[in-house]
């Protein structure tokens, strides 16, 4: 067995989240090589791939999940790549994106981020966006995200340095993205209820109650106990005034944070109307 091996119990997690396509596997192989394993994540039949590295001396072990689009799961893979988020303890959660659509896939850091997880955006598969006329300000976008920004090509080793560098000297931060105002009222109303303990942020927890997830409403009886009757009243008051579909209202807010987000990068006009075939779903 491997000295890496045999310090697998004290490594240090990283967490490769992002949808299919985007070269998560990629960035896996390369932080890991060798030492992979793949496996069914307890009690699913959902395969997990788990790998071990060593970065400025320190031990890592590395998950990548299966893909998921957001963090309000639909299918099976999403709800296992969550529950990973939910119970591991991470050093550093990897949101492994496609530069060619980054806009699109940007709600998704905003919703890690704004979950408390310790999030760096790596914007892989740069050199197809540059060849298409795509320039992306990562300065600007790790200013305005408060988060290290990556920009990379891994397949062709481009960047794999700096993602190293960047995992190794990783700080925990924390950052608010501003809803509007009748929306920061309802998830405050819900955030203020909650007694539990929780790895998630309660924000983020009451924005997923308000878009009726099951699987978290599930997991908040058992965690509040006799407090739930209290946040699940709330939460169905804020649905029974809205009278909307909040899903669709929140996305729509994630959206708009995410152009004032990017102000600052610029496309040329060969970009501006190009879609990847691998673009993720709204």
């Amino acid at each position: 067995m491997s000295a890496l091996h045999k310090e697998t119990g004290n490594a240090r997690k990283i967490i490769l989240v992002g949808c299919p396509n985007v070269g998560k596997s990629v960035v896996f192989n390369s932080l890991t090589g060798a030492y992979a394993t793949v496996s069914n994540y307890p009690g699913t039949s959902v395969e997990v791939a788990r790998g071990h590295c060593q970065i400025a001396g320190e031990h890592y072990q590395v998950l990548d999940t299966p893909g998921m689009y957001s963090l309000l799961p639909i299918t099976e893979e999403e709800r296992v790549g969550r529950r990973i988020l939910f119970e591991e303890d991470p050093h550093v959660v990897i949101h492994v994106v496609d530069a060619r659509n980054l806009e699109r896939m940007l709600p998704m850091t905003i919703q890690l981020v704004e979950a408390g997880l310790p999030v760096l955006l790596l914007i892989n598969i740069i050199d197809e966006a540059e060849r298409v006329g795509m320039h992306i300000d990562t300065v600007l976008l790790d200013e305005k995200l408060g988060i290290p920004v990556v920009a990379a090509a891994i397949g062709r080793k481009r960047g794999l340095g700096e993602l190293r560098q960047a995992i190794a000297g990783y700080q925990p931060q924390r950052a608010t993205f501003a809803y509007a105002a009748d929306l920061e009222k309802d998830i405050l109303r819900i955030a203020v209820l909650m007694r539990g303990e929780y790895r998630l942020e309660r924000r983020s927890l009451a924005l997923l109650l308000m878009q009726r997830d099951e699987e978290l409403q599930e997991r908040v009886r058992t965690v509040e106990g006799e407090n739930v009757a209290a946040v699940e009243a709330m939460v169905n008051d804020v649905v029974f005034e809205r009278r909307v579909d909040l899903h669709l209202r929140i996305s729509l807010e994630r959206k708009r944070i995410c152009k004032g987000l990017l102000d600052g990068w610029s496309r040329s006009g060969r970009a501006s109307g190009r879609r990847s075939p691998n673009a993720c779903r709204p």
